[in-house]
């Protein structure tokens, strides 16, 4: 593939809003350089460290970026926050300070590339954007039709990439998975029974818990989360575990007749965007499936409880964003697997949310 790139201009896989999306700056209700660590290479680090700049972003790059506690070539310092969580390249405006004075090209992979996100497959690369931005979960509530996917061509220069892993399973396996998640009239729960029925885990798709036991779930599952996320922690605490769930989702249906549809999006984005299934292996699809029980659950109580019949589109959307923060930067499968540890039938019960 290599061979046919131009100096400018690669070719990827990608989702189709992928083209359309761009970043909204300093318009952004929870920026991604605010509230949580930012981690850069080795060569980004001496890179940044040698820059010819004005004496102003020399004095913001010498006190923001400190050495890892044990550095590696791929996360060698990080970017120190400021005492209200902003990063401390971040201006007034919103705007990073490198940015503005220096251009894309001398940004930190990580700030140049977030929140899409460059993946090797055996077909060449494949991009998507993550859930964790909430210009991603905008994107996605327009959209009127289910995602689709093709290559293109984009000035997006990619980052170096580790080697292929040999257990991930080939892109058209990957694929097949996802028309579960587009089929009309399909709600998302079901289409997330009919992913685990492919991938051969049945064995959880056993005997459902009751409401209860989902909402117990859900509700300890989120209290945990709040530790890592300050807006997760405030969502969780307006939350409420009783038996007038199924009358509130309604209400919340009825309020947002278009959410069903946005989850399928959401977690089709998803799937794509971690290449799930990542493994070949029975027991490491049964925690992976384990964990979009989870995800399906926690956004589905989130909208429910904490948004429910008060909230707007965009606090909706920010309780999707912040999940995903956790998820996509946290051993997340490993977090659930160890919570439901022998008790399966309580993560199928997720679905019932």
């Amino acid at each position: 593939m290599d061979d046919e790139r131009s100096p400018e201009v690669y070719t990827y896989f990608v989702p189709d809003y992928f083209p359309r999306f761009a970043c909204k700056i300093g318009t952004c209700r929870s920026a991604c350089c605010s509230g949580w660590p930012v981690s850069i290479s080795r060569e980004n680090y001496f890179r940044l460290l040698g820059v010819d700049c004005t004496a102003d972003l020399r004095r913001r790059l010498d006190c923001s970026m400190r050495m890892a506690d044990y550095p590696t070539p791929e996360c060698y310092a990080h970017f120190e926050h400021r005492y209200d969580g902003d990063c401390a390249l971040r201006m007034t405006d919103g705007r990073c300070a490198v940015h503005a004075e220096l251009g894309e090209d001398m940004l930190a992979d990580v700030c140049r590339l977030y929140p899409r996100g460059v993946r090797r497959s055996e077909c060449g690369e494949e991009c998507s954007a993550a859930n964790s931005c909430e210009a991603v979960l905008e994107q996605l509530w327009e959209m009127s039709s289910p995602i689709a996917f093709a290559e293109v061509k984009l000035p997006l220069k990619p980052p170096v990439l580790p080697p292929l892993s040999p257990d991930l399973p080939p892109r058209e396996e990957r694929m097949m998975l996802i028309p579960h998640l587009q089929e009309e009239g399909i709600s998302a729960s079901a289409a997330i029974a009919r992913i685990g029925e492919s991938l051969g885990c049945e064995a959880i798709l056993g005997n459902a818990a009751d409401f209860s036991t989902a909402l117990d779930a859900a509700a300890t599952m989120l209290t945990h989360l709040g530790e890592r996320n300050e807006t997760i922690g405030e969502l969780a605490a307006r939350a409420s575990v009783d038996i007038d769930y199924i009358e509130r989702k309604q209400a919340f249906l009825t309020r947002f007749p278009g959410w069903e549809s946005f989850v399928c999006r959401m977690l089709t984005n998803h799937l794509f965007f971690t290449q799930f299934p990542c493994s070949r292996k029975a027991v490491q699809r049964q925690a992976e499936f384990r964990a979009l029980c989870a995800i399906y659950g926690l956004v589905s109580y989130l909208a429910v409880e904490c948004i429910g019949e008060t909230g707007d589109r965009a606090e909706l959307i920010d309780a999707c964003a912040a999940l995903f923060r956790v998820v996509e930067h946290s051993n997340f499968t490993a977090a659930v697997n160890f919570f439901f540890r022998g008790k399966d039938f309580a993560c199928k019960s997720m679905l019932l949310l």
